[in-house]
């Protein structure tokens, strides 16, 4: 999995030519994961 470097920088110009990579492990994992995130992220928004 690979993610563009420049939203992991607050200064202007850094990770412009970058990219984080990660090796999953466990898929099921990474897909509950991600549905729990969804899942707080919803509840956060209702409440604001």
């Amino acid at each position: 999995m690979l993610a563009p470097a420049k939203g992991f920088y607050a200064t202007e110009g850094l990770g412009r030519d970058e990219v984080r990579m990660s090796y999953v492990l466990n898929e099921s994992d990474l897909r509950n994961a991600m549905a729990i995130i969804k899942k707080g992220l919803e509840v956060y928004k209702s409440k604001k």
